[in-house]
């Protein structure tokens, strides 16, 4: 059985997927004003790797993220820590592990698509037909 029981099957792809892959209707889905902006691919993080994300993930997720994150929030500095560790001295491989631990952790804090798309920060609310034609007649 796919996904929880009574949810009726597999859950929605994100929006910004179905942007991605074209499969994008505004028609079934409503306009795009309504998903949140994404911020392009992470900068250079030049000082303090770990202090930089940290910031960058408390910034923007000062709208969800709430006291009873903390403990996430700590596990994924260290979590980055070990990344970094894993990059001065580990194998590839360690480095993987990390990198894959770090990913766990940032999508478990909602920072990624489907993350999102769970917590409702990229769900697309659609207008009524009867809704339009109200707006519609009001100009």
């Amino acid at each position: 059985m796919a996904g929880k029981p009574g949810k009726g099957g597999r859950p929605r792809k994100p929006v910004e997927h179905m942007v991605a892959t074209g499969q994008y209707r505004a028609d079934r889905h409503g306009s795009l004003a309504a998903v949140p902006d994404v911020l392009p691919a992470g900068p250079d993080w030049q000082d303090d790797p770990v202090k930089d994300l940290i910031a960058a993930v408390m910034a923007d997720g000062v709208d969800w993220l709430a006291r009873t994150d903390e403990p996430m929030l700590g596990l994924l500095r260290e979590g980055l820590e070990l990344l970094e560790r894993a990059k001065a001295l580990g194998t590839v491989r360690d480095q993987i592990a990390a990198q894959q631990n770090v990913a766990g952790m940032l999508s478990a804090l909602g920072f990624d698509p489907t993350a999102r798309a769970r917590l409702g920060l990229a769900k697309v609310s659609t207008v009524s037909k009867l809704e339009q034609m109200r707006r519609d007649a009001g100009k």
